[in-house]
Formats: structure tokens, C-alpha cells, sequence
């Protein structure tokens, strides 16, 4: 599980793609996603990201 807390998330547009292409660029699949107005929670496959570098 992993909890990303921003309150710039706020009232803006773009927050969360910019975070997911952030997992695109690094090849991590999300398997689960909750949001709030100031945090994501995301869970990930720990096999995939443990097995390499970040």
C-alpha cells in the first residue's frame, strides 16, 4: 500500500494523471486505488517493484 498526501491535490485538475504517469514511466501496475480531496492510496503488486530498482 502506498499513501501519497499533498494538499496542493485540492481543487486541481491533472493530479492524478500526473501520478499515474508516474507509475507508467516506471512500469508499476496499480491494482487498487482510493482517493480523498488531499490523498491517494494506491496498492501494487510487491513482487513487481521489489524485483527491480527503483
Amino acid at each position: 500500500m502506498l499513501d501519497i498526501v499533498s494538499t496542493r491535490m485540492l481543487g486541481q485538475f491533472g493530479f492524478l494523471a500526473k501520478v499515474f504517469s508516474i507509475f507508467e514511466d516506471l512500469g508499476i501496475s496499480v491494482d487498487c486505488v482510493a482517493t480523498s480531496e488531499v490523498s491517494i492510496s494506491v496498492s501494487l503488486d510487491p513482487s513487481k517493484i521489489w524485483s527491480r530498482e527503483l
